[in-house]
């Protein structure tokens, strides 16, 4: 029980992620779900970073078939 209150209650560290995948090398990322306001603070976050939002059957058709 302790470890799900934690994962709850824990702090996201999201922006760190990002960052430290842009310096990695990471330049294709993907925001799987409705809505597109991570795609927009990953091109803040990681310059030059190619952002594919996928929300739709149609969409996972696409980036399965390479065609993003």
């Amino acid at each position: 029980m302790r470890s799900l209150i934690a994962q709850v209650t824990g702090t996201v560290r999201w922006r760190e992620s990002v960052v430290y995948m842009a310096g990695a090398g990471v330049t294709n990322f993907y925001e799987v779900g409705a809505g597109k306001v991570l795609s927009g603070l990953i091109r803040r976050l990681a310059e030059g970073a190619v952002v594919t939002a996928v929300g739709s059957p149609e969409d996972v058709a696409a980036v399965t078939a390479g065609r993003n």
